[in-house]
């Protein structure tokens, strides 16, 4: 992850499917699934509406957008509250416990 500082998001409308790959680019590797599918879908419909309404974004949703992206591990304090998957491994004999 590059913590070099980055610039301001410009102030213009995103579509669902940009605010879709932000969010999933901005997730650490590893961390969303298809569980988080949903949550996901939430988070991009608020940050479109964030973005095309700006200030007038209504208080109580704004706070869902806060509330959502923290469950997903996309602010600084929660962060460490998720983790990566394992990988998969491709030589794991799925039947391997009935031995």
């Amino acid at each position: 992850m590059n913590l070099t500082p980055f610039l301001a998001p410009k102030l213009t409308t995103l579509t669902f499917a940009q605010a879709w790959k932000l969010i999933c680019k901005a997730a650490p590797e590893g961390t969303l699934t298809s569980r988080d599918r949903l949550a996901v879908e939430l988070c991009a419909h608020l940050l479109v509406e964030l973005r095309s309404e700006g200030a007038n974004m209504h208080p109580a949703k704004l706070g869902r957008l806060a509330v959502s992206l923290g469950t997903l591990g996309l602010t600084p304090a929660d962060a460490s509250r998720v983790a990566a998957a394992p990988p998969p491994n491709p030589d794991a004999n799925e039947f391997s416990d009935f031995d």
